[in-house]
């Protein structure tokens, strides 16, 4: 309610979540908001581009003293520290010997920037499926103390008080297209064995509410998503 009634991120003409429970038990979502008159790669300039995700997006570490609590959040809950979950090691190509390389598979430490950097859409996939890690579609102006820090939005992050990790996306290609379908068609954990739900002597809709509720009855649910 306060994304749409506050509109911190501007007004959201549509959305889609879908909420997800780790292994641990933790619920995590998955968020895609539609902004009215947001800019887009290819129709508006660079500039424009620029200034809507410095508004919206952060990678700042606020002062302890003048903002305390976020300053909290921000190294708690925004500040990634590298470890089994997001390193990979790959082939450096640049090497005919096969030299192997480490890398954090979402992109950090994030480079340091005086300003805002905006690249091309092209660059980006091809980075990403060539290095097998995350490149962004931009890079926020940086200091080298906030090279660790994850994109957040200020007034979200406070009232959140949890991880976030917000992103503009605003480019016309199949690639978005797979991203976002991805995670909305992304399949949960089941074990649902085989069965024929098709019978002849049913209707269509009693033959779909017992595929409904097998799926329901054979999906892997842990304690706190119980509890919920």
């Amino acid at each position: 309610e306060f994304i749409l009634q506050a509109k911190p991120l501007g007004e959201v003409t549509s959305y889609f979540i879908r909420h997800e429970y780790q292994t641990r038990g933790l619920v995590h979502f998955h968020t895609f908001l539609w902004i009215k008159d947001a800019p887009v790669m290819g129709k508006n300039t660079d500039v424009e581009i620029a200034s809507f995700v410095q508004k919206h997006i952060s990678c700042r570490l606020p002062s302890q003293l003048d903002e305390a609590k976020l300053h909290e959040y921000v190294t708690k809950y925004q500040t990634h520290i590298c470890g089994k979950y997001c390193l990979r090691t790959f082939k450096n190509r640049k090497f005919k010997s096969g030299t192997k390389e480490t890398a954090c598979r979402f992109g950090f430490p994030r480079p340091t920037s005086k300003r805002f950097n905006l690249h091309d859409v092209l660059s980006s996939v091809i980075a990403r499926r060539s290095n097998r890690m995350k490149k962004h579609l931009y890079d926020l102006p940086r200091t080298e103390e906030e090279r660790r820090i994850n994109n957040y939005n200020p007034s979200l992050l406070y009232l959140w008080g949890g991880n976030m990790d917000i992103q503009f996306l605003s480019e016309d290609s199949y690639s978005i297209c797979n991203y976002i379908t991805k995670y909305i068609t992304k399949a949960e954990k089941s074990n649902l064995q085989f069965m024929d739900f098709k019978d002849l002597s049913k209707s269509t809709f009693q033959n779909l509410s017992k595929f409904a509720y097998a799926c329901l009855k054979s999906r892997e649910m842990g304690a706190h998503e119980a509890a919920d």
